[in-house]
Order: structure tokens, then C-alpha cells, then sequence
């Protein structure tokens, strides 16, 4: 949604078109938690034409693929992973060199994020989500993306002019509580 309003909005028309089709075929199924494989063999019993929900899901799943590939591929839309590649204006220092999410070095990693978001007396709001951590910040002119990717992390989105959501991974907990470890000083 963040990362590419057009592509949301056309997952939103065919998710549409999708619910007219099972709605047209009379696919009735109930679904608890997350529609999925669980829902389905728990529901299976009590729904209608149950069976046409995996040619249908088959039929989306290619009519998504086909449609999302061209968009990124011919239409070169940044998603995570396939940012431009971006020349760094500061040399890394050699500590710097190995550092990555598998180092374990956390504490170090928490530290040059929260040197690159323009120190704790920059940080509004700041907490994580699974993969994330979401941060806003009081002066964005003081936030250095480029540091920021130099950390190794998996990519940035930036919602709007103030908030940050760096993309870490997993490993979200262990950098969040080294952060917070750095804020509390």
C-alpha cells in the first residue's frame, strides 16, 4: 500500500472481482481466522461448492502474478529488495564492514540507526512490529537514509515526511530492545 499506490489499488479491484466470482458460483465458505487451510478443512462441511475455491485460487494466483510481474519488471516499481543501487557518500569504517542482521551485534547495529535517525533527542515515537521498526521523527532533514541502509537492514519505507518504518526482519525484537536500551540513557 506504502510502497506502491497503484499496484494496492488494483489488488483492491481484483480482490473485488474475485468476491463477485465466488459470489456467482455460489462458493459459500466461512472462514475464522485469516482464510486459510485451517478454515478451509474446518468449514468444509458446512459450505457450499467448496471445492471451486482452488480452481478459482488458481486462476487468481496466476492472474495476480502475470499482472504484478509487468508492473514491476516493465514499469521498474521500487518494491523492497529492488531499490536503485545508491553510492554512499561516507566510507564505511572497517566495524562497519561486517555488520549485518547475522552479526548478533545488535547493540552496535541499535546504535548507528539511532545515530542516522538523528539521535534520541530526534526520535517523537518509536516501536516495532514484527518485521519493523516504525519510528517518527521531530526533524526529518536529520534522518540520513543512506546510513541507514548502510546497516545491512532489509529496506526503508517512508509513509510520510516524518515516519520511518525500517524493514529488519526477525530480528526486530533484538535491535528494538538494544534501541530502547539506548533511548532509556
Amino acid at each position: 500500500m506504502f510502497i506502491s499506490p497503484m499496484m494496492y489499488f488494483i489488488h483492491s479491484l481484483l480482490a473485488g472481482v474475485a468476491g463477485f466470482v465466488t459470489y456467482s458460483l455460489k462458493i459459500r465458505i466461512g472462514f475464522s481466522f485469516g482464510g486459510n487451510i485451517i478454515d478451509y478443512i474446518l468449514g468444509y462441511n458446512i459450505g457450499d461448492n467448496v471445492l471451486l475455491i482452488i480452481p478459482v485460487g488458481i486462476i487468481f494466483f496466476f492472474i495476480y502474478y502475470f499482472i504484478f510481474y509487468y508492473l514491476i519488471t516493465k514499469m521498474d516499481i521500487e518494491t523492497l529488495g529492488r531499490e536503485k543501487e545508491t553510492n554512499y557518500t561516507e566510507e564505511k569504517s572497517e566495524e562497519e564492514k561486517d555488520l549485518s542482521l547475522n552479526t548478533g551485534n545488535y547493540e552496535y547495529l541499535a546504535k548507528k540507526l539511532l545515530e542516522a535517525l538523528g539521535g534520541k533527542d530526534n526520535i517523537d515515537d518509536i516501536y516495532n512490529c514484527v518485521t519493523r521498526i516504525r519510528v517518527t521523527v521531530n526533524q526529518p532533514n536529520l534522518v540520513n537514509e543512506e546510513r541507514i541502509k548502510q546497516t545491512g537492514i532489509s529496506g526503508i519505507v517512508k509513509p510520510s515526511e516524518s515516519h520511518f518504518q525500517i524493514v529488519i526482519g526477525p530480528e526486530v525484537t533484538s535491535v528494538m530492545r538494544e534501541m530502547n536500551k539506548l533511548l532509556d540513557e
